[in-house]
């Protein structure tokens, strides 16, 4: 059995909810476990990379999530075990169609996902926590994305965040952490200073360039935001996904204290992060500016544009005048914000602009706070259109 979670887990009281359902689940459930079979693919276009150490049963249920999806690309699934000593030893016995490795020695998480990534045959991977849930589109959309630019390196998922955000002082914030997820601002493509690991797919030509994670940052943490720093070094856009949407259980691997087990590296690496890549670092944005950094629009002017509503582009020649405009601010390298006066949420107008990087706002707290949400950020756009 698999749980159908709603997507608002930007909320921490609803995602505390969820993660005690999924425990009721695991418990409840703990001794009916059915064979999963996987589908069989001769060559695989995406190779789906899962780390794990014990915790069966989340890696279990992710995999019915998986499962349960009618995904239309060809994929393969490895499941990279380090030394667990609970059911997954015999995983096998539970999969079909599955790859798995089990490791020889204890890897960590790291090295565990650099030495899977040796089997992958795809021509991306894609590396996912085993304590997550993936919902439908997560992968497609993903795909569909790095495949409409072959400047973009690296794409990730909706998670706990929209994107991480990198400030000069090498300290990293989750941007909309524990806010509403539906909220306009986390659900535009755009560029990033980082992905969470939880969830990215990069090309593999790449990863296989830069020579995978890099082992200073043994044997976790801040792996992930120094990978996409590889990726930008080397020419390729790291880009947010929101239509690639999962659940994370986090803590779930390595606990929330930060002075003991592998959670204590956050730490540690951090400071390895900021020595390694403090020449970039001067050129990220001050704490204090998360609207400018959220979207990695440093360095490109910014236009809003208002108008009556979200442009209807194939009902009249005025909502098709609109749309070809706005997406031809974007393709000359302008940010563009939209706010349409009904502030509503017309489809599939709203999501056109949003897939193409146009951040649309609309609904009832901007519609209440827009005079506030002007006067707080006015000054970063350079024009605007009304």
């Amino acid at each position: 059995m698999s749980l159908l979670f709603s997507l608002n887990f930007h909320n921490k009281n609803y995602n505390n909810t969820l993660k005690v359902l999924f425990i009721i689940s695991l418990i409840f459930y703990g001794n009916h476990v059915n064979k999963l079979n996987a589908p069989l693919f001769g060559t695989p276009l995406v190779s789906i990379i899962i780390p794990v150490h014990n915790k069966f049963r989340y890696t279990y249920h992710l995999l019915i999530s998986i499962l349960n999806i009618n995904i239309n690309i060809p994929y393969e699934i490895i499941i990279a075990d380090d030394m667990s000593n609970d059911e997954t030893k015999i995983i096998e016995q539970y999969t079909k169609n599955i790859i798995v490795l089990h490791n020889d020695k204890k890897y960590d998480f790291l090295l565990n996902c650099n030495k899977a990534s040796k089997f992958a045959k795809g021509k991306y991977i894609l590396f996912l926590n085993n304590d997550s849930k993936v919902n439908y589109g997560w992968l497609n959309s993903l795909v569909s994305l790095i495949e409409s630019d072959d400047k973009i390196g690296m794409v990730g998922s909706k998670l706990q965040e929209a994107g991480g955000i990198v400030f000069n002082d090498g300290e990293c914030s989750n941007f909309g952490r524990y806010d509403n997820s539906d909220n306009p601002e986390y659900n535009y493509v755009k560029e990033v200073d980082y992905i969470s690991g939880a969830s990215i797919l990069i090309r593999k030509s790449i990863w296989e360039k830069i020579g995978g994670f890099d082992e200073r940052f043994i044997p976790a943490y801040y792996e992930d935001t120094d990978l996409a720093f590889q990726l930008r070094k080397n020419g390729y856009k790291v880009i947010y996904q929101p239509k690639s949407v999962l659940i994370h259980f986090e803590g779930i691997s390595n606990g929330k204290q930060l002075n003991s087990g592998i959670k204590k590296f956050q730490e540690i690496n951090k400071y390895k992060f900021i020595k390694k890549w403090s020449y970039e670092l001067k050129y990220q944005e001050s704490i204090n500016n998360t609207f400018i950094g959220r979207d990695r629009s440093y360095n490109k002017s910014r236009i809003l544009i208002i108008d009556r509503w979200v442009p209807n582009y194939d009902k009249d020649a005025g909502g098709r005048f609109c749309f070809l405009y706005i997406n031809l601010f974007k393709e000359i390298g302008l940010q563009v914000t939209f706010i349409g006066h009904d502030f509503s949420k017309k489809e599939p107008y709203t999501s056109s602009l949003q897939q193409n990087g146009i951040e649309v706002l609309y609904g009832k707290k901007i519609k209440k706070n827009l005079e506030i949400w002007l006067k707080k950020n006015l000054m970063y756009f350079k024009y605007t259109e009304i």
